[in-house]
């Protein structure tokens, strides 16, 4: 790899020492923190930490295999910013396009700053740390019985749910907590399988790993619950795949997952898992759809912010659900089209060079971004929105971060 490097403009991004290396790690480590934990002011927070981080160590030209995720970023920007002229309205200072530009900054401090490998390895332990501590006050609400959500969300109909597991940290509702956990009891899996410690370490991982599926199961989020073990059997693959790579071909994988998802759709449409949950998600999705048909701006724009998406609910589809429930249709709703298209493309891109060709980066922390981004469309159909934590976001950049710069693409 290349030692050498220039400002803007040069082929690759040089080393950085510690101090440069440091701060940006830090400073986007924080801005993770601040989102996860839902503070007062965390957007303007993770838009002005990754500034900091840019002006302090400077923007260096990101590796073109990076290409994709600043497509998907770039189609969001200006479909968005073109969202906002179609939108009835003055439009609010946050809107859909200002979130781009927001979470762009962070992916060029974490991708363009010669500090990429620690920046996305601060970043996902971050996550880690976050997600762990809020699954620990889960476990507090358990044991107490006593539930944050009766002074944030004194109106939340989880106050209303008997028995103790039906808890939701800091979150609107059991669902968005519960994907958090299985973020969580995923990532605590993978560090068992890759950051192999002492058995004490080892133990405690697992324990960790069962504890977030016991809240999960109990608070019963049963699309939380199916992402975890989607996720856990994800890892498996992955770790028998670097230890055994001649040992599993491409064609019994292929048939594998062919008979896998048979199985899945046959227990999804059981009596016992089923329920009017499930037509919702359906009518939400065919009710969306044929609202944008009746504004073709959005087709292609997004709604520019949500004030003029919700005013066209109201008036279309008066006291009917209307939250996406679908991360794949709410960046339709959120930036039109061609962003979606531009997500599916990267989502692809992760998938094939990151789960299939085993491109990685050898840490846990690159698996796990890999891992979980490719997991989006699994998790983002449990909450009522997932954008709305920005976790896609960054797991998109960490994700570029955690696969290996292929030849001729020289990156830190």
């Amino acid at each position: 790899m290349t030692t050498q490097g220039a400002e803007l403009g040069t082929k690759s991004p040089p080393r950085r020492g510690l101090p440069a290396t440091a701060i940006v790690a830090t400073l986007l480590a924080a801005a993770v923190v601040v989102l996860v934990f839902r503070l007062p002011g965390a957007v303007v927070v993770s838009a002005l930490l990754p500034v900091a981080a840019l002006l302090c160590v400077g923007v260096y030209r990101p590796r073109r295999d990076s290409a994709p995720l600043w497509v998907f970023q770039g189609c969001a920007i200006v479909c968005g910013g073109i969202g906002l002229v179609f939108a009835p309205g003055t439009p609010p200072a946050v809107n859909y396009a200002t979130l781009a530009v927001i979470f762009t900054l962070f992916a060029l401090a974490l991708l363009a700053t010669g500090t990429e490998m620690a920046a996305g390895r601060a970043v996902m332990g971050a996550f880690y740390w976050a997600f762990g501590a809020t699954m620990l006050i889960g476990w507090a609400e358990v044991i107490t019985g006593f539930k944050l959500q009766s002074i944030l969300y004194p109106d939340a109909g989880n106050l209303l749910y008997p028995g103790r597991f039906y808890v939701a940290a800091y979150f609107p509702n059991i669902n968005d907590f519960g994907v958090v956990v299985a973020m969580f009891s995923i990532m605590a899996v993978a560090r068992f399988l890759f950051d192999v410690r002492g058995p004490v370490r080892q133990v405690a991982r697992l324990a960790a790993a069962a504890a977030g599926a016991v809240l999960i199961f109990g608070g019963g989020s049963r699309g939380s619950l199916v992402a975890m073990l989607v996720g856990w059997a994800l890892l498996l693959l992955v770790s028998l795949r670097q230890t055994r790579r001649r040992a599993l071909p491409a064609a019994p994988i292929i048939v594998a997952g062919f008979l896998a998802m048979a199985v899945a759709l046959y227990v999804w449409s059981l009596p016992v898992i089923q329920d009017s949950s499930t037509k919702v998600r359906g009518d939400i999705l065919r009710n969306t759809i044929s609202l944008s048909m009746e504004y073709p701006a959005s087709v292609w724009f997004g709604w520019g912010h949500n004030a003029a998406f919700q005013t066209a609910v109201k008036a279309a589809y008066a006291n009917q659900l209307m939250d996406p429930h679908n991360v794949l249709l709410e960046i339709y709703s959120w930036y039109g089209l061609p962003t979606l298209l531009a997500f599916l493309a990267l989502l692809a891109v992760i998938v094939y060079r990151g789960v299939w060709l085993m491109e990685l980066r050898d840490h846990w922390t690159a698996v796990v971004a890999v891992v979980l981004f490719s997991l989006t469309p699994v998790l983002g159909i449990v909450p009522s929105s997932s954008l709305r934590y920005y976790y896609l976001f960054v797991l998109a950049a960490c994700a570029i971060a955690a696969l290996s710069p292929r030849q001729g693409r020289n990156s830190p």
